[in-house]
Parts: structure tokens; C-alpha cells; sequence
């Protein structure tokens, strides 16, 4: 039987099945059912609704625990990565001042205020103004140096980038001209 002839054949069959189906929506469209029934199936799947957590069921109980057990198993999961770790060799902008920072808060001097102090009056004759005391001051801030890092980060991670994109057209290359 071909395609063509298929589609006149199964034409009386959607007519009849379009025909019933009118039929039985409009009849049940129009079904009068009366408000007392109504408000009463209402009542009913409301008090059974507010009695649902009563009614024991395993599937639910299963379902409770494995979401609990989901949620705290996601929470011992979680690795930190710290911008230190991601450098192998140090900040090419660090500098003796800066290591001396770090040699005073091993030796437990946490006050910012002590290393400011200190590091004025070991550096007064190089700073003239307010102005170079200011930048040296912000130069040393452990603020700039995780700016610093993450800049580093993100540049050294573009140029991966870049080399993995010519490895791959180099790779693709080679392969066109074995292939011709």
C-alpha cells in the first residue's frame, strides 16, 4: 500500500475520532454537578491534605533522607584554593620590605599600626612627602598583593589558553597535511 493512499484511507477514522471526542467534552463541559458535592470534595481533599504528614509512607521517608544525606555530604565536599598555592615561584614584584612584613607577623606582631611605625621610621629618609609615605603605605597592603596575585593568575592563565589554541591548530594542521 503506498504513503499517498495511507493518508485517504485514515481520513474517515479522524473524522469519527474528532467527532466522538467533540461529543464527549461538550457533554462533559456542560455536566451540572451540584455545589454541595462540590464543597463537600473540597472539605474532603483539604482535611486530607492537612492529615498528610500523619499518613506513614515510604517513599516519602525514603525521599526526606536521601535530600538530607545529599545536603550534608555537600558541605564536607568543598576544597579551598588559595591564590598562594596556585604560584609555584614568588611575586616578581615583592620586595625586601614586603618579606620583612611577613618575617614580623611570624614573630606574632599582628598590630598594622607597629609595622606602619616602624617601617616610617626606618624608611624616613627616602620618603619626603606625605604623598610617598601614602604609597608606600599602600604598596605594602596585603590587599594589593592578592590584586597582584590574581592578576598574575589571570594573565598566566590567557597565555595557557593561547598556547593550547596554537598547539591545537598545529595539531590540526599536521593532521590536513597527512591526510592530502
Amino acid at each position: 500500500m503506498s504513503r499517498l493512499r495511507l493518508g485517504k484511507k485514515l481520513q474517515p477514522a479522524k473524522k469519527a475520532w474528532k467527532s466522538f471526542f467533540n461529543k464527549v467534552q461538550s457533554k462533559v463541559q456542560k455536566l451540572n454537578i451540584p455545589k454541595a458535592i462540590k464543597a463537600t470534595f473540597k472539605r474532603l481533599l483539604a482535611s486530607l491534605h492537612s492529615l498528610h504528614h500523619l499518613i506513614p509512607s515510604r517513599a516519602r521517608h525514603r525521599r526526606s533522607l536521601a535530600s538530607n544525606n545529599y545536603h550534608v555530604h555537600s558541605k564536607k565536599n568543598i576544597s579551598v584554593i588559595s591564590i598562594d598555592d596556585l604560584f609555584t615561584e614568588p611575586a616578581s614584584s615583592s620586595s625586601s620590605s614586603v618579606m620583612n612584613v611577613h618575617a614580623h607577623a611570624h614573630h606574632g606582631e599582628t598590630s598594622r599600626s607597629k609595622e606602619v611605625k616602624k617601617d616610617l621610621a626606618e624608611g624616613s629618609s627616602d620618603m619626603n612627602t606625605i604623598e610617598d609615605a601614602w604609597k608606600a603605605l599602600v604598596a605594602k597592603s596585603p590587599q594589593l598583593q592578592v590584586d597582584q596575585k590574581a592578576e598574575e593568575f589571570i594573565s598566566k592563565f590567557r597565555q595557557d589558553m593561547r598556547l593550547q589554541k596554537e598547539r591545537s591548530l598545529l595539531e590540526f594542521q599536521e593532521m590536513l597535511a597527512r591526510g592530502s
